[in-house]
């Protein structure tokens, strides 16, 4: 088994490790540390009355939801059953695609790129030097999974147009679905450039925001052509009455958007400090609600830490499966609260401990 590969699977990790999945304390997912807003509960106890009828099969009603809070026409607007299921739906817009893919990054863009038959080709910078090859599709992850870094919106801009004069017909899809994390993301988005962008994709998750990855929610924006297209090939009540109605709520939960970034900052700065004790370790800087750590100490690696740690009822995600990252040197901690932070140090420091 591949132990702590994608973050989050407790079911199987669990009984590797001799506990029951609701022990385990998970620093392997990346959720809002503030958890799911209050009102979920009951809002979702109304909609139970909701599961005697089909729900609405293209979310006509949130999609008129969500482009209005970014200002775009509503039939730019895909919803799907997280914004995984769209990336693993636009590689199929095209036969045997040929995608480009800025590495460290989510493994599912290749695994989507493969699985339609496709081709993918890996850079490890966004440069104009990575247009080379004859593309159909570019994926870009900002802020970038498992990295946390984000590209400026000038030098994105800057890049996405080489590449569209490179390949007219080619789909650009930018992964935003951690930025909500970031405070000044109005400055960073490119929501605003899917209306005068034909082939440009933009995704976005409702479900790492609002700590709620079990309803399985995320949309896309890109022109109405694209979309259209996109709906063609994608199946009908993909998103369920419960998914539909706590994403219409949330969107007009200003207060809880606004609060979560500074929350997650704040957090973030706890879980630097509180691993600042811990030896033989680099931690990148982070806008976003997890820190990339590389291991310096070539007597403890990835695998072994990752194992150790769990046998302590805690979980990392192990980034072996990260192209462009070196095998057994990285693994990616979420932020969560302070006296979980405690937690993951001392336990950290007490595997290293035993190592030497």
């Amino acid at each position: 088994m591949r132990i702590g590969m994608h973050g989050g699977n407790l079911s199987l990790l669990a009984p590797e490790f001799g506990y029951r999945p609701e022990q385990l304390l998970d620093f392997s997912v990346n959720l809002n540390p503030l958890g799911p807003p209050e009102w979920m509960a009951a809002l979702l106890a109304e909609a139970v009355s909701d599961l005697g009828r089909y729900p609405d099969p293209t979310s006509e009603t949130l999609r008129s939801a969500i482009a209005f809070s970014h200002g775009v026409a509503t039939q730019g607007v895909v919803v799907a059953n997280g914004s995984t299921e769209l990336i693993q739906w636009l590689p199929r817009i095209m036969p045997n695609p040929r995608a480009i893919i800025f590495a460290p990054t989510f493994t599912e863009y290749a695994r989507a790129v493969e699985s339609a038959q496709g081709q993918v080709f890996y850079s490890l910078a966004l440069k104009k030097e990575s247009l080379e090859n004859g593309l159909d599709l570019a994926f870009i992850c900002n802020p970038n999974n498992p990295t946390g870094a984000v590209i400026s919106k000038p030098e994105l801009l800057s890049w996405l147009d080489d590449f569209e004069g490179h390949y007219p017909e080619a789909i650009a899809v930018v992964d935003e679905s951690f930025l909500p994390f970031v405070p000044d993301q109005e400055n960073i988005s490119l929501a605003e450039e899917t209306k005068t962008r034909p082939r440009l994709v933009v995704l976005r998750s409702l479900t790492k925001i609002f700590g709620v990855p079990g309803l399985r929610i995320g949309y896309c924006l890109s022109s109405p052509e694209l979309a259209d297209t996109l709906r063609e090939i994608m199946p009908l009540w993909s998103v369920n009455a419960f998914a539909q109605k706590f994403a219409f709520r949330a969107l007009k939960d200003l207060e809880y958007l606004k609060a979560a970034p500074k929350h997650c900052a704040r957090l973030r700065r706890h879980l630097e400090l509180s691993l600042g004790a811990v030896p033989e370790i680099k931690i990148y800087p982070s806008e976003v609600n997890f820190l990339l750590i590389k291991l310096t100490d070539p007597a403890l690696g990835a695998d072994q830490l990752v194992r150790e740690c769990g046998r302590r009822g805690v979980v990392l995600r192990n980034c072996n499966d990260f192209y462009g990252l070196r095998p057994d040197r990285f693994v990616r901690v979420a932020v969560k609260k302070e006296e979980d932070h405690q937690v993951l140090a001392k336990t950290w420091k007490e595997v290293v401990s035993d190592v030497g």
